[in-house]
């Protein structure tokens, strides 16, 4: 059977015994925002996942384990489909995370580059 990633939220939390105004709280959004990421009203992207995964104190790997699970996060590639979620299987996991987490890994190692080169600008830019 296939879950949404919000039916995953919600249990998560539910098993966590927290309340939707603790993690709301913790996300720093209002009670009626969190209920709707539970209800699968708003999309989550990836830096809002990471933030729940925090909260919940478990790894993306972990929070995806199942038969299968319907993930309706913003983005786009191989495993996204019309309605811009993606189906992902079991065996096909490491895939997928390693797919998601490319792009973004990317993106850091390329912010790293530019804050090293702005701090070697600073470096010139101080005077003796």
């Amino acid at each position: 059977m296939a879950h949404s990633i919000a039916y995953k939220i919600k249990k998560t939390r539910e098993d966590k015994n927290y309340t939707q105004e603790w993690v709301a709280a913790q996300l720093d959004i209002s009670t009626r925002s969190y209920a709707k990421i539970e209800h699968g009203e708003t999309k989550l992207n990836l830096d809002r996942l990471e933030q729940l995964l925090r909260i919940f104190e478990t790894t993306l790997e972990d929070f995806f384990v199942s038969d299968a699970m319907v993930i309706n996060v913003q983005g786009s590639g191989k495993y996204s489909t019309t309605n811009g979620g993606y189906i992902v299987q079991q065996n096909d996991i490491h895939a997928f995370l390693a797919a998601v987490r490319e792009p973004y890994e990317k993106m850091i190692a390329e912010r790293d580059e530019r804050i090293k080169a702005l701090e070697a600008t600073i470096l010139q830019l101080r005077p003796s």
